[in-house]
């Protein structure tokens, strides 16, 4: 049986200097956490073995008794890396791969045998890194070892800090509130291997975090703002403060959703105001949202001018916060500015695809109520690119300000998208999750059961007319995607 995991990162470098430091495996700790030590007993060369040691006492000592050596296995000097590690049972192979990047739309496709080769942007690269796991218990293993590739573009931008590389010039400086949560570190990862500037504002610091943080309470302005508008005409906001609404919906966590989300926007609305003063604008502001807005829709095909709902429809722990978080984003000083009404994201570290994978593989992956429901979701890459080109990093895409709606277009039934994670782990039908039992089981796990048994189908209008491509158009290759 194998196992395999695929994750890739754009830098704005050329490969050589990615490579510099990927292609010593001896930097593997510089930039990969889960990693306490790489020795190699020669030099980096096909045939040179040498030994890698985990990060964590109780997994390292486990690792020492139960590993082989590591042997490098594939070396192309300035593109390929590859070393195999035995384990009981079977053999784990790590790759690094650095390449040009090609230019949009010039990519080769995989249906044709021949074809010209695609114009490179120059200054620019892909890094690919590939973990496998060939032997008789790949669940196991990768269980463990697939953590490697959580938060991979955290790690990429630790790995273009070790370049030595300032920033690009002519990037933006991104303030990014709540940039400590899953999106807000995809996106700063993203955004700094890239070669921009991030600021994340939070109400704790992370040490394992390599951006540039201040704490805020997202309720008063304070030191926290001192000369982060300073330049306005390449300062850009991503705000994406707000308390999980992962939690039962009392009426008490729903006054909290809303409170930590209103509070925050006007916070920040306040200090920018305050510094900028009447005449000045920043670059760009992008402001979160929720396709949740819209509440148990049923049938309606939801776009960025629906109507929101009203009376029963308009959940309060859905359209309730959510219309007061967008009402609250009145006025921003910016010269384009975007309410971003975002879908479920999928993504490998998500908790919520964790769940789902989770009860698939122990044969309840069944649909939530009677599975008719319409999941609306995207992928993590397609997320941040419709943020990248709202803020004007993507040259080929203009967004217009407003409302817009990231959802891939071609949302799908409940029991579908179950019977998709399914295929995935290769698991029979399960029985459904009938309404009764989602909301005992939402109970016990202290989760709102309504995030299951409702849904909608958003799709975007505006992105389809300014000619945005999906990079993850479909469910089932996307699900592939994340655990294959």
């Amino acid at each position: 049986m194998t196992w395999t995991r695929t994750a890739r990162q754009e830098f704005d470098l050329d490969p050589a200097e990615i490579w510099a430091v990927v292609g010593d495996p001896r930097r593997l700790p510089d930039w990969q956490p889960g990693w306490a030590e790489v020795e190699l007993d020669g030099p980096v060369e096909v045939g040179t073995t040498g030994r890698l040691v985990p990060s964590g006492a109780v997994r390292s000592r486990l690792h020492r008794l139960a590993a082989g050596p590591i042997r490098i296995v594939e070396l192309e000097s300035g593109r390929r890396l590859s070393f195999e590690q035995p384990q009981p049972g079977g053999r784990w192979r790590f790759s690094f791969t650095v390449e040009p990047t090609p230019e949009p739309g010039t990519r080769p496709t995989p249906e044709l045998t021949t074809q010209p080769s695609p114009e490179l942007v120059e200054g620019r690269c892909l890094l690919t890194q590939q973990i496998s796991y060939e032997g008789i218990v790949p669940g196991a293993n990768g269980t463990v070892i697939g953590d490697e590739l959580a938060d991979f573009a955290v790690r990429c931008a630790r790995l273009r800090e070790l370049t030595g590389q300032s920033p690009a010039a002519g990037g933006l400086r991104v303030v990014i509130p709540g940039g400590t949560g899953l999106l807000g570190r995809h996106l700063a990862g993203d955004l700094v291997s890239r070669g921009h500037q991030v600021v994340v504002l939070t109400r704790t610091v992370r040490d394992d975090l390599p951006f540039v943080q201040r704490t805020w309470d997202g309720r008063t302005v304070g030191p926290w703002a001192d000369g982060l508008f300073d330049e306005p005409d390449v300062t850009a906001v991503v705000n994406l403060a707000g308390a999980s609404v992962g939690a039962r919906p009392t009426r008490r966590r729903i006054a909290e959703f809303t409170a930590s989300r209103v509070d925050s926007t006007r916070t920040m609305l306040d200090a920018a105001t305050q510094a900028l003063g009447p005449d000045r604008r920043l670059a760009a502001w992008v402001q979160a949202s929720t396709t949740a807005i819209w509440g148990d829709a049923g049938e309606r095909h939801c776009t960025e001018s629906t109507p929101l709902p009203y009376g029963a429809e308009a959940l309060p722990q859905m359209t309730g916060v959510a219309s007061a978080w967008e009402s609250a984003f009145t006025d921003p000083p910016a010269a384009h500015h975007h309410v971003l009404r975002t879908s479920l994201v999928l993504a490998r570290d998500a908790e919520l695809v964790e769940r789902l994978s989770t009860f698939a593989r122990v044969g309840l992956g069944g649909p939530m109520g009677n599975g008719r429901q319409w999941v609306s979701w995207i992928g993590l890459a397609d997320w941040l690119a419709i943020v990248r080109a709202c803020l004007g990093l993507e040259p080929e895409i203009t967004i217009p300000d407003g409302v817009v709606v990231a959802a891939s277009p071609e949302p799908v039934r409940n029991d579908e998208m179950m019977r998709l994670i399914r295929s995935e782990w290769r698991r029979p039908p399960a029985p459904p999750t009938f309404r009764p039992m989602a909301q005992v089981g939402g109970w016990v796990m202290g989760t709102d059961p309504a995030l299951g048994l409702t849904g909608r189908h958003a799709t975007s209008r505006v992105l389809a007319e300014t000619g945005h491509v999906f990079a993850q158009p479909d469910l089932a290759g996307t699900l592939h995607d994340l655990w294959s």
